[in-house]
């Protein structure tokens, strides 16, 4: 009974560690896209600026 309960705890962490790791990564790669979005925006704003 005991054992089991661990198995099934142990199943679903791993699988909410997963998810979480999946969603986290999508998100990491969309803050990283809106950085360097906002990043080549700016300089292109300063060039043109400067320019």
């Amino acid at each position: 009974m005991a054992l089991s309960l661990i198995i099934g705890a142990v199943a679903v962490y791993l699988v909410l560690m997963y998810f979480i790791h999946r969603m986290f990564e999508k998100f990491l790669m969309m803050i990283l896209f809106l950085l360097s979005t906002v990043f080549v925006v700016a300089v292109l704003y300063f060039v043109l600026k400067g320019a």
